[in-house]
């Protein structure tokens, strides 16, 4: 399952919601063609009709919610998609998340980490590499990357001096 946001609001009578992306707003484009949604990764819902609001909300009708009491039920429900049953938004995620699990090596400080996430719902991408209990947040920047090997999944970098000191939580 992906997690693409949160039920965040109900809109008139009849059982229409807006749902809160939390993804890159490219991605947010290919979800309005979308026509099932799981809520808390089980409960499947059919979509009739799905129409994207403001970039980042996502206004959908679905099929069995027909009354604003019903989709208050819902509210701040997470909001996922299956993997395999979407092909175009599939592909899109894949592109989108190909480093994952990627390890990091920066010209001074050598390894860095793996990349467990990639955030893109800020000004500026970042990767968020794990390195045993240390989480570091490196801005995924093509600046700051001064090579990427697919085939050994590596990516090195040259971050400012201090970085990484500055960017660990």
């Amino acid at each position: 399952m992906i997690y693409i946001g949160h039920v965040a609001k109900t809109h008139g009578l009849h059982g229409h919601l807006s749902i809160k992306i939390d993804m890159p707003q490219d991605m947010c484009q290919v979800l309005d063609q979308i026509k099932t949604f799981y809520i808390s990764k089980n409960k499947p819902l059919e979509i009739t009709n799905a129409q994207l609001n403001n970039k980042i909300f996502l206004r959908v009708k679905i099929k069995s919610i027909n009354n604003r009491e019903d989709a208050k039920k819902i509210l701040r429900q997470s909001v996922f998609i299956k993997k395999g049953e979407h092909s175009h938004f599939d592909n899109e995620w894949d592109k989108k998340n190909k480093y994952l699990n990627f390890k990091i090596y920066d010209k001074k400080e050598g390894e860095i980490g793996s990349i467990e996430k990639i955030d893109f719902n800020r000004p500026q991408p970042l990767f968020i590499v794990k390195k045993d209990d240390n989480t570091i947040l490196i801005p995924f920047v093509d600046e700051l990357i001064t090579n990427i090997d697919l085939d050994s999944k590596v990516i090195n970098v040259e971050l400012p001096e201090n970085l990484i000191q500055i960017c660990n939580q």
